[in-house]
């Protein structure tokens, strides 16, 4: 594992393949987990899903830490009944939540009639929960999608701006991107660039390139969700990259 100097300034660790990556990262989540919980008596950690978390999930889920001391959520999630195979919280619960991890705490972000003509309420309950969560976060993981979307925040999506500059109280977002079939739920940016530590998890040179291409915009309206995102946050920022 190496510490290259940056993409972006942004701090970037590159591993010789996904899952020495995972290895890495897991330990460096732990590693701040510990700290948290050993500071304030308790840690906060918001992942997200996709095909990239899932090696690093199964290297998390085995070291050994008081995890009934720290709190998992998610960073967005499709509006799916859990039990559904895209439901983002049945991969934490397959993934994740076994082993030392069984013993952590689970918030999830699914609620019926958030796809409903009138979401609000089911909208707002969501909210209460994120909002009852100690902040800042411990840890956000991130991932990127192809078309540079993290999270749910996709950029084709009529609330993407909503929810890039709503504050950090209103805590979550609905959003209806025409490119996904589904609508999708996800924590608003200045929530989650309120974390003391912002780390994205991507694999591949074609996200890597993307990524550099994004950062390089100044304009911090400008370019996709996810530097959009980078470039909001004022904490511990950090994208860790396998080829």
């Amino acid at each position: 594992m190496n510490t290259d100097a940056d993409i972006g300034g942004i701090a970037l660790h590159t591993g010789e393949d996904a899952d020495t990556l995972a290895e890495r990262l897991a330990g460096d989540v732990a590693t701040v987990l510990e700290r948290a919980i050993e500071a304030r008596g308790g840690a906060t950690l918001v992942v997200s899903g996709g095909s990239t978390p899932p090696p690093m999930f199964e290297r998390l889920r085995r070291l050994p830490l008081d995890w009934a001391r720290v709190t998992i959520t998610l960073a967005d999630e499709r509006v799916v009944e859990p039990a559904d195979e895209q439901s983002n919280e049945r991969l934490v619960k397959r993934m994740l939540l076994l082993d030392e991890a069984a013993a952590a705490r689970w918030v999830s972000l699914y609620e019926d009639g958030l796809d409903s003509a009138q979401p609000d309420a089911a909208l707002s309950r969501v909210a209460a929960r994120v909002a009852a969560l100690p902040g800042p976060f411990d840890v956000v993981l991130l991932g990127m999608g192809g078309d540079g979307h993290t999270a749910s925040l996709f950029p084709d999506a009529a609330e993407l701006e909503s929810a890039m500059s709503a504050t950090p109280d209103v805590q979550v977002a609905l959003l209806r991107p025409p490119s996904q079939p589904l609508t999708r739920l996800s924590l608003v940016a200045a929530r989650l660039c309120a974390a003391r530590h912002l780390w994205l998890h991507i694999t591949g040179e074609s996200k890597r390139a993307l990524l550099a291409d994004s950062l390089s915009v100044e304009s911090a309206r400008d370019g996709l969700p996810i530097a959009r995102v980078l470039r909001k946050a004022d904490t511990d920022r950090a994208i860790y990259w396998a080829p």
